[in-house]
Parts: C-alpha cells; sequence; structure tokens
C-alpha cells in the first residue's frame, strides 16, 4: 500500500498539476460566468458547493475522489432537501465533467452507480395555485388597496396586463417602450428563451406607464424600488 502511494505520489510530481475539487469548482464557475445572465449565479453555484460538497471532498484532488466520496456528500440531504441535493449532484457532475475533458481523470465519479444506489423521492414542485380569470379583478383591487407603494401597485396591474414574467416588468426599460406604436419590446437578454419579444399595450397599460414615468429612475427603469431609484423593485415587496 505505502509502495502504491509512493508510486503514485512520484507520478504527480513529473504530471501536470492535479487540482482540488475546489480549485476544479472555482475554474468551472469562472468559465461558465459569461454565459450566466444573472450574476447571482455564479454566487449560488459557490455558495451550494461551499456548504455540502466542500467539507467532504473541497480539499481532495479531483484524480481520488470516487464515488464513495460523492454519495458521502449527497446521502445526507438526498431525501430530507432533495432539490438542494439533485442540484449539488448536477454541479459535481458538471465540475468532473471538466475535469475529465482536461485530461484530470478517465471517468467521474458522480455518474457511477449513483442513481441506482440513492432512492427515489418525489421531487415535484410545489407551484402556487393558479388563479383563475374570474377572480383576477377581485385580487386587483385587493392589491389596489393593499399598504404597497404605488409603484408596486402599477407593475403588478401592467404584469397582470401584459402577461409578462416579473423579471422583465420589474427591470422594463423606458428605451423599450414605443409609445407611437403602444408597443413594448423586450431584449433578448432579459427573456428567458432568449429570443426577442414584442408586447402589445393595451390603452390601460399605456395609462399605467404615464402614471408610472416621472419616477423613472436614472439608468432607465421604468418601476424603481423608489422613485428616481436605480434599483428594481424586489419580488418581496
Amino acid at each position: 500500500m505505502a509502495e502504491r502511494q509512493a508510486a503514485k505520489e512520484a507520478a504527480r510530481s513529473i504530471a501536470p498539476s492535479i487540482p482540488t475539487f475546489a480549485e476544479a469548482a472555482a475554474r468551472v464557475i469562472e468559465f461558465r460566468r459569461p454565459t450566466w445572465s444573472n450574476p447571482k449565479h455564479a454566487a449560488q453555484w459557490q455558495s451550494m458547493l461551499a456548504t455540502y460538497a466542500f467539507p467532504v471532498i473541497g480539499k481532495m484532488p479531483v484524480d481520488e475522489i470516487t464515488s464513495a466520496d460523492v454519495l458521502a456528500v449527497l446521502e445526507p440531504i438526498w431525501t430530507t432537501k432533495s432539490e438542494t441535493a439533485a442540484r449539488v449532484k448536477q454541479r459535481i457532475e458538471t465540475v468532473m465533467d471538466w475535469v475529465v475533458t482536461h485530461g484530470h481523470r478517465l471517468d467521474n465519479p458522480a455518474r457511477k452507480a449513483l442513481l441506482r444506489v440513492l432512492p427515489e423521492v418525489n421531487r415535484e414542485p410545489n407551484h402556487h395555485p393558479a388563479l383563475h380569470y374570474s377572480q383576477v379583478g377581485w385580487a386587483l383591487a385587493e392589491v389596489c388597496e393593499s399598504t404597497s407603494n404605488q409603484l408596486t401597485k402599477l407593475a403588478f396591474e401592467f404584469l397582470v396586463l401584459t402577461a409578462a414574467r416579473s423579471g422583465e416588468v420589474r427591470k422594463a426599460d423606458r428605451g423599450e417602450i414605443l409609445w407611437e406604436r403602444c408597443t413594448w419590446e423586450i431584449s433578448h437578454i432579459k427573456m428567458k428563451a432568449r429570443r426577442f419579444h414584442r408586447v402589445p399595450l393595451s390603452d390601460r397599460a399605456m395609462e399605467i406607464l404615464h402614471k408610472a414615468w416621472p419616477a423613472t429612475g436614472p439608468d432607465g427603469l421604468i418601476f424603481p424600488s423608489s422613485p428616481g431609484g436605480s434599483v428594481a423593485l424586489s419580488i418581496a415587496r
């Protein structure tokens, strides 16, 4: 056993430097960062791996990580935090795929036999129930009478009228509004499908824009968190 370890260390001394899992993960994050539209993705990757993977395999050279090591990361959270565990597994797989393609090892230990060992769990997301169209008027009235600020109320109604995603409305820019055409043109960069999107605006939607316009921030946000601000409304508001 000692001779085998000595041979491995000797081989490593003349071979290209083998990164630890944490080092490999950092390189993967930097490599993928330009492709993420939301800057938070990199922080989420780092935080999730630092919380669940690094304490177990973070300091290990990537060529020494086994399926048992990956299982040790996943097993404690596989049934209690199933959504998180699935994402951790996926991100470990991605890092180890990078490791394989860079010649640091021949196989990906996050794929081997793990799905046959780990029990199946129900990962059906718990979506909020959809509101029946007959209750939309009631919902708008409730929001209108709430204690939310005026911009939040306007943004919520604009969202309902345009059937847009919350992020698209919260980050709507005055340069996207074509007044003469009563049209909202959303850049492909902001769209989940990465396709340019054109939204026809009703009379009421245009009226909402007229009301919100004076609050537009210096960066062009139509619905800033505060009048004249440069920070978009928060979902939690």
